[in-house]
């Protein structure tokens, strides 16, 4: 007599593999959740490199003007920068209607800086001073959900970045544009911790700087 084979699963073992699915994603999603939560100088580095690149290149694609905001805020008493790209509706530079294109991005221990901020070990590597964004009054305030970014800097439909918030076809891109990072504990700034990415106004390439 042959023996008789089963064919497909019982109710129970079809539930116990969905309990177990289930908690290898509930076990998962904080290390998803805190993909967008960098927690030092190199992290934000990094993030703010790839959120500036994806801003240019929806500029460009979709021919719109993309925002890249920014603001320092302080959470249970350590540093935090905090930054998203935004664009308007029909892809113009005239409006009220921001829409968030990004996640929020949260750096913890990290502030942005002025240039004349930074160390000198940086700063004496580049010919002149670049306007930086941050202390810029020219930008504008944009919000992505409910998170107000106070400071932006504005990428064009040709890819060419300005510190104008609200452009028109004449306004002319900034030569150089700095966004300067320092990390910090406590709010005390920690020496040597400090990076700048400097932007091409002319068409968008970055060039980082670090401490040597």
């Amino acid at each position: 007599m042959k023996p008789a084979f089963r064919q497909g699963f019982t109710l129970i073992e079809l539930l116990m593999v969905i309990a177990i699915f289930g908690l290898l994603a509930a076990g998962a999603m904080p290390m998803f959740q805190s993909m967008s939560v960098s927690r030092s100088v190199e992290g934000g580095l990094y993030d703010l490199q790839g959120l500036l690149e994806y801003a240019r290149s929806e500029a460009v694609a979709k021919q719109s003007y993309v925002w890249v905001g920014f603001e320092n805020t302080t959470t249970e008493g350590r540093d935090e920068l905090v930054m998203s790209a935004a664009m308007l509706p029909d892809g113009s530079a005239q409006g009220a209607d921001m829409k968030g294109i990004s996640r929020l991005i949260r750096i913890r221990n990290v502030e942005m800086i002025p240039w004349t901020q930074l160390t000198p070990e940086i700063r004496n590597r580049f010919p002149g001073e670049p306007v930086s964004v941050q202390g810029n009054s020219r930008g504008r305030s944009i919000t992505v959900g409910s998170q107000t970014l106070s400071q932006s800097l504005t990428f064009t439909p040709q890819g060419s970045v300005m510190l104008a918030g609200t452009p028109n076809s004449n306004t002319p891109y900034d030569l150089w544009i700095d966004l300067s990072l320092r990390e910090t504990r406590g709010g005390a700034p920690i020496n040597g911790r400090e990076v700048a990415i400097l932007v091409n106004g002319a068409n968008g390439v970055l060039q980082v700087f670090r401490v040597e």
